[in-house]
């Protein structure tokens, strides 16, 4: 019994050591990646060798990138739904495994992201975008978290984004701030 619980954990530590591995691949691959955009190097699909823009990029499990239309859907057709790198990587990807990195929005896909200036994270950066886009309609938008935290953080990506904003610190500003909110230079009332 001794020599099988052995057994048992040996084959679970070695499946947790291949999938270690392979993130490990994944993530220098990536590296390697993205220190060639640093670098102002322009990435081609290795497959159809055209450049390769992050509208279109499908990331596999190896972190290689490839165009996702119609590169990686050919790959899929031909391997049955799954994909084997092509740079010889041994690592098969499923279909759902597959990442799309794009610039397009969720919703419906015909609008890019907005850019904005600084790396807040996924959710500020996309909302900070989506202020900056309420503001340039012409209308003003409410922000509310309960974290403290948070709202200091909204404030220096607004502040670097160039977005006007008023946050009321105590209920005595309260009056004064949403008078201010109310104002034609000001877009934004941050709120907790």
């Amino acid at each position: 019994a001794l020599c099988m619980d052995h057994e048992a954990k040996q084959a679970m530590t070695l499946a947790n050591l291949k999938r270690c591995m392979h993130t490990l691949r994944f993530l220098r691959n990536q590296h390697t990646e993205r220190k060639k955009e640093h670098a102002g190097d322009k990435h081609d699909c290795l497959l159809c060798l055209s450049p390769l823009y992050d509208g279109d990029r499908a990331v596999l499990a190896c972190g290689h990138s490839f165009h996702h239309t119609p590169c990686v859907e050919r790959m899929l057709q031909r391997g049955g739904g799954v994909v084997v790198c092509p740079l010889r990587c041994a690592k098969r990807t499923k279909k759902e495994e597959i990442m799309i990195a794009t610039d397009k929005r969720k919703d419906d896909g015909s609008k890019l992201k907005r850019p904005v200036k600084g790396s807040w994270g996924t959710k500020v950066d996309r909302l900070i975008g989506d202020v900056m886009d309420v503001r340039d309609k012409g209308e003003k938008s409410i922000i509310f978290s309960q974290w403290d935290d948070m709202l200091s953080i909204m404030e220096e990506a607004l502040l670097s984004n160039k977005v006007t904003f008023v946050r009321p610190k105590s209920s005595k500003t309260i009056g004064r701030n949403i008078k201010h909110f109310q104002s034609a230079d000001c877009s934004v009332l941050l709120l907790n």
